[in-house]
């Protein structure tokens, strides 16, 4: 209930046991410690507030298409002065504050119109307290749809809290990137196919073939998605797990742990992470805590994280009005034409910026330490511990 919770997500520069303070602490209820990943969480011990997970009514294993139900909660007996959830609105309960990625309602796929007003009407009432956008743009996107429909009150509502990530064992800056030999690259993603696999093994390959010395890792179980390369079978995959294995001058990892992934950050000169589509991108997150830089795409939460020139660079994509790459809003034909045209795109902007810092290697160095204090100061368990008090605390007052 409070320490056991939290023990998945321990590493030995934190502690992350919850104080009990000289006053009683705020009681807020949860469903799960994390956001779906141990590494990263979005609900922070502190001595102002104490988590106790709750069980709830299991109508969502009903569900057969989309998450209405599963985005729903029926809680039994929430005996907690607050509720905590992620993409999730509860029902029934106290007040509550619902931490989000990208839209709110989250319902996918077939969702009905009534029940896109059923969950309005729920961040409508007195009970919702807070719509936490784990980005700026997100708030930004959810603020002017909700103005759209007439729902200020909703829209005042939303407020940034970003979370955290754990700091590695290393509390200083550190990085043991040669100053000559090969530059080190590193690729970390489950669907590597939809964040830029493809254009970065071709930028490489460009770069070797032009006298350039590079490497590349790549940590993937090269999962295939549904909504950006879906023309891809399991042959296509298996013919590129191949290639990742038998190219020498590439090493291969299906999967390693995530305290694995964290070291090899500090060992490469720089994360490449091209993605096409995420609601945040924690890898550059943790590769800014290891106090390395990252090469990205400019879509959606990347240019938050990644200030260009500064902590790394930016490749342009063609972006929708949110801010999301064109080939979502087109059918899976003209999505796959826009595809292959975008993965050219990445792949120059990868063969610029890797060239750039051939010629000027400090650039490592440089961009990793601006990376390191800005990931620090913004994702610190520490930064989101005190900032989550006050928004418990804010959600408790009376209007």
């Amino acid at each position: 209930m409070t320490t056991q919770l939290y023990s998945s997500l321990t590493a030995p520069s934190v502690n992350w046991r919850l104080l009990k303070s000289a006053s009683q602490p705020t009681r807020v209820g949860i469903l799960s410690p994390g956001y779906n990943m141990a590494r990263v969480s979005y609900i922070i011990p502190s001595e102002s507030h104490q988590y106790t997970t709750l069980k709830r009514v299991p109508f969502h294993r009903l569900e057969r298409r989309g998450s209405f139900l599963d985005n729903t909660a029926l809680f039994l007996n929430p005996s907690v002065d607050l509720v905590h959830t992620f993409n999730m609105l509860p029902v029934n309960g106290p007040r509550f504050v619902t931490s989000f990625e990208l839209e709110m309602p989250r319902y996918l796929e077939s969702a009905k119109l009534w029940q896109y007003r059923f969950g309005n009407r729920l961040m409508a009432s007195d009970r919702c307290r807070g719509l936490l956008a784990l980005s700026q743009i997100a708030g930004k996107l959810l603020k002017q749809q909700f103005c759209s429909l007439g729902m200020d009150e909703v829209a005042r509502k939303i407020r940034v809290f970003r979370g955290a990530v754990l700091p590695s064992a290393s509390p200083e800056y550190e990085k043991t990137v040669p100053s000559s030999g090969p530059i080190k690259l590193l690729f970390v993603g489950g669907q590597a196919f939809r964040k830029g696999l493809i254009p970065t093994f071709k930028a490489v390959e460009r770069l070797r073939h032009g006298g350039i010395e590079v490497e590349l890792t790549v940590v993937s179980t090269l999962a295939p998605d549904e909504y950006v390369t879906t023309s891809y079978l399991e042959s296509t995959i298996e013919d590129w797990r191949r290639t990742l294995t038998e190219t020498d001058w590439v090493t291969y990892h299906p999967a390693l742990p995530n305290l694995v992934v964290r070291q090899l950050m500090r060992q490469h000169a720089l994360l490449v992470f091209p993605s096409y589509d995420e609601s945040l991108g924690w890898t550059v997150v943790e590769a800014g805590m290891e106090g390395t830089a990252t090469i990205g795409t400019r879509m959606f939460a990347f240019p938050e994280m990644i200030d260009d020139g500064k902590t790394g660079r930016l490749i342009p994509l063609p972006l929708s009005e949110q801010s999301r790459w064109r080939g979502l809003d087109l059918d899976e034909d003209s999505r796959e034409q826009a595809r292959l045209a975008d993965d050219l795109l990445i792949e120059q902007g990868l063969v610029k910026a890797i060239e750039k810092v051939a010629l000027d290697r400090a650039l490592i160095h440089q961009w990793g330490q601006a990376a390191y204090r800005k990931m620090r100061s913004t994702y610190s368990p520490t930064v989101a511990s005190q900032a989550l008090s006050s928004i418990y605390a804010e959600a408790l007052k009376d209007t």
